[in-house]
């Protein structure tokens, strides 16, 4: 309702009041000490707001809550103990804060939890094995804090867990390999610094796994061919990693698989994309790889709903197919730092939602009248495009003007083009950076 101002000291007067929500306003200052009273408060959320001072401990006193999202505010200090007195608490919510200080030990002692989100704050301390003891709990965000330690072997313990989120911290240690033994979970993301073999027989009793995100470790090994068993998987998550061998074909198996990221890891072999014949696929990133291969002809049928594919490092040879313009939903192309010979397809410009087109450092070629800048006026959100490092040895068109008015970007150094810079270049009025350097211009 946009409601303005501070929480009036009166509220304390609404001893019978039992849901209480002020989410999503512009109300701020401390919460008044009155509040204290609403003994029968069962439901309070104040979140979206600039609330600010610490987390008041009379929360404590509130003994028949049994949500509390204080999330999203600027309250600081540190998480009061005095929340263990909150028998009945199910959802307690305290992220994007600036809260501070350690995780209390006295949280695994609330028997009725089930989601506990700290998520971006400040704090400090290892994860409190006492958490273990919280076997109702459902949904353990703590990602985006200063964490320290390991990740304790108890928090297999926890059957009903679904949504378990540590990353961004400052852990150390492998993964406990007890999480794989949590049948129920759905979301296993651990982003961050661990470290170890990548798990062998995961996925073999996940049937609800929906997202993998262990991104950013120092994970090491071969990706598991159990991986295919994760039947519900959605996001497959590895990127800068230590993983070597070959990306195994069971991927195709995971039906319901809408983003993977393998890049920056240690893979190897012959890639094949018909492994990633997978309808539902959105992104698909596999660069700065030890892969060789080629792009298969018939790409737009492997990729139909593809919106970001990227491919750069991956050594790439052989041509771009003409039925890259079937895969209609594109908006980001990389294929940049590959051995890619060959025109560069006119047919690029059918793919009309493309916002960043970057084929830099290959061995791709054009007509000297570089037609295939005509055809990406279609593109009417591109927003970066880089061609440069191509021996291109043609003249910019006049057309290079009538690319999208949403262009910021344009590389066309050292591709060997010839002539003279079009007027129409200037109507290019969002351009912030246009690079044909180390190019001899005639009048």
């Amino acid at each position: 309702m946009a409601l303005t101002g501070r929480i009036p000291r009166d509220f304390g007067n609404l001893t019978f009041l039992v849901s209480l929500d002020l989410g999503s306003n512009n109300l701020y200052g401390n919460l008044p000490q009155e509040m204290a009273h609403l003994r029968r408060l069962k439901f309070l959320d104040l979140s979206f707001n600039t609330f600010s001072g610490t987390v008041p401990s009379w929360f404590g006193f509130l003994y028949q809550l049994q949500v509390l999202n204080l999330g999203n505010n600027s309250f600081t200090g540190s998480i009061p103990s005095s929340f263990s007195n909150i028998s009945k608490l199910e959802i307690l919510n305290l992220k994007f804060n600036s809260i501070e200080g350690q995780i209390p030990k006295v949280i695994g002692s609330i028997i009725n939890l089930r989601e506990l989100n700290l998520r971006d704050n400040n704090l400090i301390g290892s994860i409190p094995l006492s958490l273990s003891n919280a076997s109702r709990l459902e949904t353990l965000a703590i990602s985006f804090n200063s964490l320290r330690g390991n990740i304790p072997e108890g928090i297999g313990n926890l059957h009903n867990m679904k949504v378990l989120s540590i990353q961004a911290n400052q852990l150390t240690g492998s993964i406990p390999f007890t999480i794989f033994n949590i049948s129920r979970i759905e979301v296993i993301a651990f982003t961050g610094n661990l470290s170890g073999y990548f798990p062998n027989g995961l996925c073999n009793g996940l049937p609800k796994l929906e997202g993998i995100f262990l991104s950013y470790n120092k994970l090491h090994g071969r990706m598991p061919t159990s991986l295919s068993n994760c039947s519900q998987l959605q996001i497959l998550s590895l990127s800068y990693n230590d993983l070597t061998g070959e990306i195994p074909k069971e991927i195709s198996n995971l039906l319901e698989l809408e983003e993977l990221d393998l890049s920056t890891n240690s893979f190897s072999g012959s890639l094949d994309m018909e492994i990633f014949n997978i309808s539902g696929l959105r992104g698909v990133s596999l660069a700065n790889n030890n892969l060789s291969g080629s792009l298969p002809p018939n790409i737009g049928s492997i990729l139909p709903n593809i919106e970001r594919l990227y491919l750069t490092f991956t050594n790439l040879i052989g041509t771009i197919p003409h039925s890259i313009s079937k895969c209609s939903k594109l908006t980001i192309l990389e294929l940049s730092y590959n051995k890619l010979t060959g025109l560069i397809p006119n047919s690029l410009g059918y793919l009309t939602h493309l916002q960043m087109l970057n084929m830099r450092e290959n061995n791709l070629t054009s007509d000297s009248s570089l037609s295939f800048l005509t055809f990406l006026t279609n593109c009417r959100n591109l927003s970066f495009l880089d061609i440069s490092f191509n021996p291109l040895f043609g003249m910019l068109p006049a057309s290079t003007g009538n690319l999208s008015t949403s262009l910021i970007n344009f590389y066309a150094n050292n591709c060997k083009i010839k002539g003279r810079i079009p007027n129409e270049v200037g109507n290019l009025s969002s351009l912030l950076d246009l690079d044909l350097s180390e190019i001899t211009w005639s009048d």
